[in-house]
């Protein structure tokens, strides 16, 4: 059960950190979302996703393709939280 927790820990982690290069590689985030990131205020407004999708107001492809990637971290993340609570505990006790 270690190794589940672990790999869904990691699955989480590597989805939130694929937007996290978007911080230091504008282009990788302009195709991510498929927007045209020249504005530097823009670029801002990106960086802070949860934002942009408030002000957007839309919805598109590439909207729906980072929603469901989110999706998949949630529930990696509530598969490890499973794990931890109900396997790892027990067996630590």
């Amino acid at each position: 059960m270690q190794h589940l927790w672990t790999c869904l820990v990691l699955i989480a982690a590597a989805i939130n950190l694929a937007p996290a290069l978007g911080a230091v590689a504008p282009a990788r985030m302009s195709a991510l979302y498929g927007l045209d990131l020249k504005d530097p205020n823009l670029q801002i407004l990106m960086r802070h996703r949860a934002v942009l999708f408030g002000l957007v107001g839309g919805y598109s492809a590439e909207i729906r393709r980072v929603i469901l990637v989110d999706v998949v971290g949630i529930a990696a993340l509530a598969g490890a939280g499973f794990v931890h609570a109900f396997w790892l505990r027990t067996a630590a006790s």
